[in-house]
């Protein structure tokens, strides 16, 4: 496996976890909310997730630059 391939693997990763409690404090949310703008609240953790994932792919990625510089 390549470098590469392991690096969006974790970052998959991380973002999942993360995109989990995101997900689940939606949830409950919706929950409080009794469906009154749950949609947003479930468009808001897809965009807080994408976010997080571009995110952790970039750090993981100038990371790696950085050490083939050093």
């Amino acid at each position: 496996m390549s470098r590469k391939v392991i690096l969006y693997i974790l970052s998959l990763f991380i973002s999942i976890i993360s995109g989990l409690l995101f997900f689940g404090l939606g949830g409950y949310c919706i929950f409080i909310m009794n469906w009154s703008g749950g949609l947003w609240m479930n468009i808001l953790n897809a965009v807080i997730l994408l976010a997080i994932f571009t995110a952790s792919v970039f750090v993981l990625h100038l990371s790696d630059l950085v050490r083939k510089k050093i």
